[in-house]
């Protein structure tokens, strides 16, 4: 398996990122948009998982890339819960409250898999093997 040499590789960081930019679009208009808390948490947790990711990449150590990880799955847990939040309310249909789950789920399964691969010791002088990693 090739190594990857950019974070938007990263198949957690990419279903993050298809993530964000759903919260985004689905909290632009309507009732989301005029929910200020509910607004401002869900798209500050979904920008975070990729922030994160994005930061653990570009740690030296393994176990910091990790560690990254492991925050980033903790904002995409709370992206999840935020989704059956807003369906609750009424700001996401039930479909769209779906969809962000679902994509919750599979960028932590990848996150996940990234994690146990990052834990596997490596001889010296080889790359981690970071390639696609599916959910």
């Amino acid at each position: 398996m090739l190594g990857v040499s950019r974070f938007e590789d990263l198949v957690c960081w990419q279903l993050a990122d298809q993530l964000r930019q759903l919260v985004y679009a689905e909290t632009t208009a309507g009732a989301a948009s005029k929910d200020c808390k509910f607004y401002d948490e869900i798209r500050g947790q979904s920008a975070s998982a990729t922030s994160r990711i994005e930061a653990g990449f570009n740690e030296y150590l393994p176990q910091h890339f990790a560690e990254q990880l492991r925050l980033a799955r903790t904002s995409l847990v709370a992206v999840h819960n935020s989704a059956a939040i807003g369906f609750t309310r009424g700001h996401f249909s039930h479909a769209t409250a779906g969809r962000i789950q679902q994509l919750c789920g599979q960028s932590i399964t990848s996150s996940q898999e990234l994690i146990r691969r990052l834990k596997k010791p490596r001889a010296v002088g080889t790359s981690y093997p970071l390639g696609r990693i599916y959910p």
